[in-house]
């Protein structure tokens, strides 16, 4: 073995060593019950933490993992909503996320600083001798802000000097986990040497013949070159919860061809999971399978071993039984059995059309045509494609034709740049134009646009149908009720309000004329407004909300609190 190999073995090892004789104090009473768990398949991302359970509500105090200090503190109407950063004298931080109250220092800080803004987004790096904590110190309690779907706690474990998320099912080793993952379909590929073409052959439900046996009895024709893929889950204890596989093997004759193992992936390579998968199944199926191959763009760090990039040369081996086995993070593992044999009649679809454009993954390209400029970033593929297009007319309520860019299944790990050419040069409104993309069904999504010299521009994260139309219409503000907020113990106002097109960018209150602290929860589509300062009697509320084309709304309320 090389020096440099040993050398490297060894320090992971002592890193591995370190990691496991932390044991963080957890981060709430409850026994641990996983939502989440990490590496989990998310939408366009890894999950990069674990979701506790919170017996479905809100309001369960959250506690420091270890002595530290606040060292970040986000507040946001998105992502991990309002959330508390710890670092530690031991080279952790700990993020607790999707929290509904801080604690009182940590709020007075947060509070001072949104009335200084005149904003409830906000985000503060306090000094290091600011908010000392201890191990086992309240922080918080937990919530349900953010994207967040239901009350959870989310919980993290990074490396303080990389800011690399860790695995925290390194560290906490009271979670109950009993049930090992379970394979739910395997799926066998025909491929061509440079990955342009990924046809599956077919999909089979493999036969399950222990709790943790599977077999595929009769074997799968496939063509020269073959992948594997496949559909499974891991189950949480004591819950309902469908988690993610913590590491997979494939083995072809007995050998090792392709391994992962989620442990420690950086947020930079996190986009990579739409190379991970079958995209194009998911996109159009909605099913997600793993592929156990990799493409030619995919840089994933928890790859522990691939051979081949997992690609099996069926034309030489003729007949091969390959052994897929998956792990949770407890040890628990299932294996499935997958006969293969070579069949010289199964050929792929042609690769290209003569109209068609060859464009390389790890190349910038761009491409302009009559109504549109196409900007495709070098690393945004995962592979070699041969792009077309298609174009149509616009119709009623367009301001460009309706361009249908490649395909919508083809995954991307960055964003492209994509502007369309228009007609209308009304001054007045052209402020009032955006880019959207538009589903099988009709359905528009706006992107985040803006209009520039007879162009509408915008950064796109998927391949598909676009043009562009206007936003004239202002949110609407619904009805308003009050309640009483348990954890802040004080009178909660909820105002609905709703956005049709581009989606509600600002919003304010005013309580007897002056600006007062408010929340967009976008997941339920309303206002919120704590008042936890003291009032009586009837308030006037005033609420304006505006969408991200400067369509605005306004609202007046007499609301009695007595």
């Amino acid at each position: 073995m090389r020096l440099e190999s040993t050398i490297a073995l060894t320090l992971l090892s002592l890193l591995t060593c370190a990691q496991n004789t932390w044991v963080p104090f957890p981060p709430m009473a409850l026994q641990p019950v996983l939502k989440g768990n990490y590496g989990e398949l998310r939408s366009n991302h890894f999950h990069s933490g674990i979701d506790l359970s919170t017996q479905g509500k809100i309001g369960q105090p959250v506690r420091a993992s270890a002595d530290g200090y606040v060292s970040r503190i986000k507040i946001s109407e998105y992502g991990y909503g309002k959330a508390i950063y710890i670092d530690h004298p031991n080279g952790y931080t700990t993020v607790y996320g999707h929290l509904h109250r801080l604690a009182p220092a940590i709020e007075k800080l947060v509070t001072e600083e949104q009335y200084k803004q005149n904003k409830f987004s906000v985000e503060l790096f306090p000094e290091k001798n600011q908010l000392v904590v201890r191990a086992g110190d309240t922080i918080a309690w937990s919530g349900n802000s953010g994207s967040s779907a239901g009350p959870h706690l989310h919980y993290e474990i990074r490396n303080t000097k990389s800011e690399i998320p860790l695995n925290p099912l390194q560290f906490i080793k009271n979670v109950k986990d009993t049930i090992p993952p379970v394979i739910k379909s395997i799926s066998v590929y025909g491929v061509n040497k440079n990955f342009t073409e990924t046809e599956e052959v077919k999909e089979i439900i493999p036969q399950r013949k222990t709790d943790i046996e599977y077999v595929v009895e009769n074997p799968v024709a496939t063509s020269a070159l073959a992948g594997l893929g496949y559909c499974a889950v891991d189950v949480a204890n004591d819950d309902s919860a469908v988690l993610g596989v913590y590491e997979m093997e494939m083995y072809a004759g007995g050998q090792l061809m392709y391994s992962y193992r989620m442990d420690d992936f950086s947020f930079d390579e996190t986009r990579n999971i739409n190379g991970h998968i079958d995209y194009s199944k998911k996109q159009h199926e909605g099913n997600v399978t793993e592929w156990c191959f990799r493409l030619p763009g995919n840089s994933f760090s928890q790859y522990r071993q691939v051979v081949n990039n997992g690609i099996i040369r069926m034309d030489s081996l003729k007949t091969v039984t390959l052994k897929l086995v998956l792990k949770d993070a407890a040890g628990n593992s299932s294996t499935c059995l997958i006969p293969l044999k070579y069949d010289s009649q199964i050929k792929l679809k042609p690769l290209r059309m003569a109209s068609e454009q060859k464009i390389v993954f790890d190349k910038k390209t761009e491409i302009k045509r009559a109504g549109y400029r196409l900007i495709i970033p070098e690393g945004a593929l995962f592979r070699n494609i041969f792009y077309h297009d298609s174009v149509k007319k616009g119709g009623k309520g367009f301001f460009s034709p309706k361009y249908t860019l490649y395909d919508y299944g083809e995954p991307l790990k960055k964003n492209l740049k994509l502007a369309l050419r228009t007609g209308y040069s009304d001054s007045t409104f052209t402020n009032k134009l955006l880019l959207v993309k538009i589903s099988d069904k009709g359905i528009l999504s706006a992107e985040n646009s803006f209009y520039k010299n007879g162009f509408v521009s915008g950064s796109i994260s998927t391949f598909g149908t676009y043009a562009v139309t206007m936003d004239t219409v202002p949110p609407q503000i619904g009805d308003c009720t009050v309640s009483v907020d348990s954890v802040y113990n004080c009178p909660l106002i909820a105002v609905s309000v709703k956005d049709n097109l581009s989606g509600i960018k600002s919003y304010a209150a005013k309580i007897n004329g002056n600006w007062y602290l408010s929340e967009y929860d976008y997941i339920n589509d309303r206002i919120l407004i704590y008042l936890t300062q003291p009032f009586e009697g009837v308030i006037k509320l005033e609420l304006t909300v505006g969408d991200a084309k400067q369509n605005f709304s306004s609202s007046v309320s007499e609301i009695n609190l007595q």
